[in-house]
């Protein structure tokens, strides 16, 4: 009589395993990556009305080079070409934003390209890659052609100044001549965005405003970095 009860057939799974994330909040990446060029967008613009057209050229030439470098790498590889997201996009804002305006165009296509190559395809990918992609590409065309990529050499025809090269060879006394509204604004030496502090900071009032990055977050992460240990840092911010 027992052998003749049959166990009900189940059709569908019990239980679903899969990976995280299990819950989306409707944001995609090629969206974040978009939000984040809106928030560098006035570093942009900043950049070309102080240095003018040839900033506008680096820019322009190391965000192209990015994303044909990419597509070209995972089409050698057999990935889907994922350019859509602006990833790449934004890679070679970035390494554009590290560049002096007198960059030559085949400094920009180069160090672009390695920006993709070494600091994304070789590890896997977008998103695999463990390191800073500009900086991996940064990092490689100082070393090797540091003239060309030393800010006072390069920019000899121009009236900024260049505050840490200034600070290096004159020492603190040399801060006296500076004028620090001049500085917030832009109007000194450096890497196209990386001196741009106004628009840099009216960008992260966007993505905080957009709710991006969290204001609490940043506070606390510049506070673990004042203290010895994370008690003490976090001890700083409370008092």
């Amino acid at each position: 009589m027992a052998s003749q009860i049959k166990k009900p057939f189940i059709s569908e799974p019990v239980l679903t395993v899969s990976t995280a994330p299990h819950w989306h909040c409707g944001r995609s990446v090629s969206g974040l990556m978009i939000e984040t060029i809106i928030a560098l967008s006035p570093a942009v613009l900043m950049a070309i009305m102080h240095f003018g057209l040839e900033a506008a050229r680096v820019v322009a030439l190391s965000c192209v080079v990015a994303v044909v470098t990419e597509a070209i790498c995972l089409k050698i590889t057999g990935r889907d070409v994922s350019i859509d997201d602006y990833s790449s996009l934004l890679t070679g804002l970035l390494f554009a934003f590290l560049l002096p305006a007198s960059a030559p165009w085949w400094l920009v296509i180069v160090g672009s390209s390695l920006s993709i190559i070494l600091g994304r395809i070789l590890f896997g990918g977008p998103g695999a890659s463990p390191l800073c992609a500009p900086l991996v590409a940064w990092a490689v065309c100082k070393i090797s052609w540091k003239y060309l990529m030393d800010i006072d050499l390069s920019m000899l025809n121009t009236e900024y100044l260049y505050p840490l090269s200034q600070l290096k060879l004159y020492g603190p006394e040399a801060a006296s001549g500076f004028n620090y509204l001049d500085l917030f604004l832009g109007k000194q030496l450096g890497g196209l965005g990386a001196v741009q502090v106004s628009g840099v900071l009216l960008g992260g009032i966007y993505l905080i405003v957009r709710k991006h990055i969290r204001l609490l977050h940043q506070l606390t992460l510049k506070c673990l970095k004042k203290g010895n240990s994370p008690g003490i840092g976090l001890k700083q911010y409370y008092l």
